[in-house]
């Protein structure tokens, strides 16, 4: 039972004559009634495709245009591999700098002296003293590189093309696309996924409601803080056979991405977050000022509105909470974020007419909790329904592409002689494909692929049972 104070008032006596109102359900930790959020765990198929962007630690690393050219660029051949572009928040929500970022990992610091001598000294003057007096012997050993390695970022992004970027702290949750040659700063959170499916779900009311509920606040406007462990890996994304839901949504991350740009390259002082000012009014009908108006005519906002609504009623479609999308329409307006953070939920505005539901929120939530126990679930089943398979699970993602026959007898005795004992393998996704090759020939018998791989045994058998569950549940195995 959560009892609040909505009014209080002083007596003759000396007592207060104190009004609750009151609220029953589970209570979370910020002391809020409703879907245990808290509860979410991590989920294997986000595992590896997000982090902070890169750590430099070292200002001088970055670079204006006019300082680009003083350390050679455009007259040292090869060097334009290591200046890259460098974008933080700002630059994709606001204004971007156009600033760039020497990025020599993997360079000696002889080839460095020998190829570049101009970035060679400039870093030597910039760099390298701040660095001789760092404690951290990486650091001051290896002081033209980043003070981090950033492997993981590094290894996720390699040949993607392109990956999606969202600013950690920002009042409105924007989802942009950015090249494999942009370095973001550790203020960006940087997502390993070029498919543009993601983007268009993450672009969700869904997904916005569920970051409003998991992330942090920071900052004299109290915005909300994107943590890519408590946000993006426990986040249950539909599970979508290819199809036209799912192209649709695909489509329309494109052309949410695309109309962005396209307005912010026709109008350059055109900001994102002027674009979403204007946005949120426009969904609680509030006028608009002159200067509104014009950031609503340079950035096309009632088109950048139907895009999202149109995202948002695909992606409540592919969860199958067709439901909700119909209850949410129906309110006419959006929670702002100033609300979420709690700084205006009292009970009048709670009952204000035309006012979104909380219990809309509620159940949203609750649904999302309990997909993420079930996908928690099935995982501990092994079945893992990987975001980007080649990527984190290749093996595995190999074995999905053998062709099964469409049914396997089911009355296979034992495996025959002349086959030779396999060794049994190490790892779950080298398990699943020995498992998968043997099937055509012994039938999803647990006993007779147990006695390919040497003499049978319990825990193998079960081992083998449960990979040929998920192959079921895969739909490879009839």
């Amino acid at each position: 039972v959560l009892d609040e104070v909505v009014s209080e008032e002083a007596r003759d006596d000396g007592e207060n004559d104190v009004m609750l109102e009151t609220e029953h359900g589970m209570l979370a930790a910020n002391l809020q009634v409703g879907a245990d959020v808290g509860s979410a765990v991590t989920l294997g198929s986000n595992q590896g495709l997000s982090s902070q962007g890169m750590k430099l630690h070292g200002k001088a690393f970055i670079l204006t245009s006019t300082e680009r050219i003083r350390v050679g660029h455009g007259s040292r051949d090869g060097l334009e591999k290591y200046v890259r572009s460098f974008k933080g928040p700002k630059d994709f929500v606001q204004t971007d700098q156009n600033r760039f970022v020497l990025d020599f990992e993997g360079v000696s610091r002889q080839d460095l002296e020998s190829r570049f001598p101009e970035s060679y000294s400039w870093l030597l003057v910039n760099v390298k003293p701040d660095r001789d007096t760092n404690r951290e012997d990486y650091r001051r050993e290896n002081w033209w590189l980043f003070g981090r390695r950033n492997t993981k970022i590094r290894n996720f992004t390699k040949g993607i093309g392109t990956y999606i970027a969202t600013p950690r702290t920002a009042k409105h949750r924007i989802f942009l696309t950015a090249t494999e040659d942009v370095v973001c700063e550790s203020e960006v959170v940087v997502i390993g996924l070029s498919d543009l499916l993601y983007l268009g779900v993450l672009s969700s009311t869904i997904h916005e409601r569920w970051v409003l509920k998991t992330c942090g606040w920071m900052g004299a406007g109290n915005d909300p803080r994107y943590n890519n462990s408590r946000c993006f890996e426990p986040f249950p994304f539909p599970a979508l056979e290819e199809g036209e839901l799912k192209t649709r949504i695909r489509e329309l991350g494109e052309r949410l991405d695309a109309h962005r740009k396209a307005r912010q390259a026709a109008y350059p002082g055109l900001t994102l977050t002027g674009m979403y000012n204007v946005l949120e009014k426009l969904r609680a009908e509030e006028p608009l000022s002159d200067k509104e108006k014009k950031i609503h005519d340079d950035g096309l906002v009632t088109v950048l509105k139907q895009i999202h609504d149109d995202l948002d009623a695909a992606v409540f479609e592919a969860y199958g909470w067709e439901d909700l999308s119909k209850e949410r329409r129906a309110f006419g307006r959006w929670i702002s974020t100033e609300e979420m953070a709690g700084e205006d939920l009292s009970g009048d505005v709670r009952a204000a007419e035309g006012s979104p539901s909380l219990d809309w929120e509620q159940e949203l939530l609750t649904r999302l909790v309990a997909l993420n126990h079930e996908r928690a679930a099935e995982e501990k089943r092994g079945l893992v329904r990987w975001l980007r398979p080649e990527y984190q699970s290749p093996e595995e993602a190999k074995a999905k592409d053998i062709d099964l026959p469409m049914e396997v007898e089911q009355n296979a005795e034992d495996i025959r002689p002349t086959l030779e004992k396999l060794p049994w393998p190490k790892g779950t996704a080298a398990q699943f494909a020995e498992v998968t090759k043997l099937l055509p020939t012994t039938g999803p018998d647990p006993k007779a692929l147990s006695a390919a791989f040497g003499k049978k045994s319990k825990a193998r058998t079960n081992e083998i049972k449960e990979i040929i569950e998920t192959l079921k549940s895969l739909g490879k195995l009839g």
